[in-house]
């Protein structure tokens, strides 16, 4: 029990020194942690045997205090019959309540001790998730400072570089859009120049026809 409480406290304790003394913190703080998990285990294992004990405690409390009704039902049975016997049957009743009355003692302080124990699992199990939340929010911190750290260097030229490179990039594709723009207006003029003519050429036949067609006749009224 001390040994577990004497963990947790000095998990506890030591998180912040290991976040700022310790260079590969993650696989610290996972190691820590991963011995305190292995020592949860072992409590629990150590609990359900706990438990078990108890049970089997209070089971021989129940048969004990069966049999001091037993003794007593035979010792009031015997007294008018064997008075000898009867107060052997008193002897055999006081000599079972003493061993309850020792049962008894043991059995509270192991519920006790269980209890105790209980509550340290749960403190353990609940540390834990804190812990395993706090790690992971300072790997992603440590994931994003990385990121950003990889974006430059100590004279700033990366960020620059690639300024740099999306410059020439937007530079070229303005290129390409102004050449592509020239050879549409190019294909327009030549398909204007096209229905132009073919505009005048259907004028055209259109007033052939109509100068060789006869004049229409005059009613006279």
């Amino acid at each position: 029990m001390k040994t577990i409480r004497r963990w947790t406290s000095a998990l506890t304790s030591s998180f912040e020194w290991m976040i700022s003394q310790v260079e590969n913190h993650e696989a610290l703080v996972t190691s820590s942690m991963k011995d305190v998990q292995e020592a949860g285990a072992r409590a629990q294992v150590q609990l359900k045997r706990m438990r078990l004990d108890g049970q089997q405690m209070r089971k021989r409390l129940a048969d004990l205090r069966e049999q001091v009704e037993l003794w007593c039902s035979r010792a009031k049975a015997s007294a008018d019959v064997d008075e000898k016997r009867a107060l052997e049957c008193i002897k055999r009743k006081k000599r079972i309540e003493r061993e309850i009355g020792e049962i008894e003692e043991q059995e509270r302080d192991h519920t006790k001790l269980e209890k105790q124990l209980t509550q340290d699992l749960v403190v353990i199990d609940d540390r834990l998730t804190r812990l395993r939340q706090q790690r992971n929010a300072l790997r992603t911190r440590q994931s994003r400072a990385e990121a950003l750290r990889s974006l430059q260097n100590d004279d700033g030229l990366v960020i620059s570089e690639i300024d740099e490179i999306f410059d020439r990039w937007e530079t070229k594709i303005t290129e390409y859009e102004v050449q592509a723009s020239c050879r549409l207006d190019e294909k327009d003029d030549l398909e204007a120049q096209f229905t132009s003519a073919e505009e005048e050429s259907a004028l055209k036949e259109e007033l052939k026809t109509l100068l060789g067609a006869p004049l229409p006749e005059t009613k006279v009224a």
